[in-house]
């Protein structure tokens, strides 16, 4: 999102559709493209971890464009952290 400029409060369904699809193509492609495809169960949960990843950057986006709060993820020992910081 930083990248294409877009803020929390300005990401609309189809941008948010568009990039989870793209960051869990990207990570499940990362197990090898084979791999997530080599059963009906490992494709199904694919789609079920794009329905849950949609959800929730739905829900925090909703959470930022009601709040004053803003988000900023940082960086600690190679994980990812999602920082509220009013």
């Amino acid at each position: 999102m930083r990248e294409e400029k877009i803020s929390w409060r300005g990401l609309d369904e189809e941008t948010r559709k568009k990039l989870v699809a793209r960051c869990v193509s990207e990570v499940t492609g990362q197990y090898g493209n084979t791999i997530m495809e080599s059963s009906s169960r490992n494709a199904y949960l694919a789609r079920r971890v794009e329905r849950i990843t949609d959800r929730t950057v739905w829900a925090l986006a909703e959470q930022l464009k009601k709040g004053d709060s803003s988000l900023r993820a940082s960086r600690w020992s190679s994980r990812r952290r999602i920082i509220w910081k009013p």
